[in-house]
C-alpha cells in the first residue's frame, strides 16, 4: 500500500519531492493508498512491461506470486543498481506452495528454497550484497517466521531481508 513510503520520508524527508514511487498493488489496496497519498505514489496494477528504477524493492509480495522466478527476472530487467527483497520466506528448503490462512482467507504461498532465489537473481546480474533477519510486531503480537510447528523440519523457512546489489564493471572489485 506504501508503507515502504511512510519509512523512506521518515529517514529521507526531503526525498518526497525527488523520487517517483511506483508500487504494484492490487485494485482494492490501490484505492486506500491512493486515498491515504494523494498523488505522491504511483500505483499500478502489473509491473510495468518496460522502464528504468534506480531501486526495486519487493516487500512481503514474492511469495504471493504465482511464479517468483518469472518476477524476479522481471524486476531485475529493470537496471536497478540495488533489488532489496524484505520479508521473503526462504532457506534451506526445497521450493513448495501452499495455502496460507489469512483472516479467512486462502492465499497460495512460497516457499522458496534458498539456493534458487540466490541463483535466479544471480542469472540477472545480481549478487548478494546483505542480509538481515526479520522481525515484526503484528496486532501486539511478536511475528513468528512461518510458525515452523506447522511444517516438518525440511520444510521450515526463516523470513529474511536479502540485498542484491548488480554486478558492473565497476563493483565487481568492490566486493
Amino acid at each position: 500500500m506504501g508503507i515502504g513510503y511512510l519509512t523512506l520520508l521518515e529517514s529521507l524527508p526531503e526525498a518526497g519531492a525527488r523520487v517517483e514511487y511506483t508500487i504494484v498493488e492490487v485494485p482494492q489496496i490501490e484505492d486506500e493508498g491512493r486515498r491515504l497519498f494523494s498523488g505522491r505514489v504511483r500505483y499500478v496494477e502489473a509491473l510495468p512491461p518496460a522502464g528504468a528504477f534506480d531501486l526495486v524493492h519487493a516487500s512481503s509480495s514474492l511469495q504471493y506470486v504465482a511464479d517468483w522466478r518469472l518476477t524476479l527476472r522481471s524486476l531485475g530487467g529493470y537496471g536497478a543498481s540495488v533489488m532489496l527483497l524484505s520479508d521473503v520466506f526462504a532457506g534451506p528448503v526445497p521450493s513448495f506452495v501452499t495455502l496460507q490462512h489469512y483472516y479467512g482467507s486462502r492465499i497460495p504461498h512460497w516457499f522458496i528454497n534458498l539456493d534458487e532465489l540466490v541463483s535466479t537473481c544471480a542469472a540477472g546480474g545480481y549478487r548478494v550484497a546483505m542480509k538481515s533477519q526479520v522481525s515484526a510486531r503484528r496486532l501486539g503480537v511478536d511475528d513468528r517466521p512461518a510458525r515452523r510447528n506447522d511444517f516438518n523440519r525440511p520444510q521450515q523457512a526463516r523470513r529474511r531481508r536479502r540485498l542484491f546489489r548488480h554486478e558492473t564493471p565497476e563493483n565487481v572489485e568492490d566486493s
